[in-house]
C-alpha cells in the first residue's frame, strides 16, 4: 500500500521532527524557505494533497500567498505554528 504524499514547508527543528514522526505514515517531501536541507521545490510541496506549514509566524502570510496559486483544489493545508 502506498503512503499518501505530504508536503512540509519549513525544515527547521519542528519541521525535521514532524518529518521524522510522519514519515512512517506519509511520503514526506520538504521545502525550506530558509535555504536549509530540503528535498523538494516549493511547487512540488504545494502540489501535495496535504501541505503542512511549519514556518515562523511572521512568514505565514507570505508563505500562504506564495503557495496559493500552486495548491491543488481539495488539498488539506495546515499551519502548525504555536502563536496566532
Amino acid at each position: 500500500m502506498s503512503r499518501p504524499r505530504l508536503g512540509l514547508i519549513g525544515y527547521g527543528a519542528f519541521g525535521r521532527l514532524a518529518a521524522q514522526r510522519l514519515s512512517p505514515h506519509f511520503e514526506v517531501v520538504a521545502y525550506d524557505p530558509a535555504g536549509g536541507d530540503a528535498t523538494a521545490t516549493l511547487a512540488e510541496v504545494a502540489a501535495c494533497p496535504i501541505v503542512v506549514l511549519a514556518v515562523p509566524v511572521h512568514a505565514v502570510d507570505e508563505t500562504v500567498a506564495a503557495i496559493a496559486p500552486l495548491v491543488r483544489p481539495g488539498a488539506l493545508v495546515l499551519d502548525v505554528g504555536s502563536v496566532k
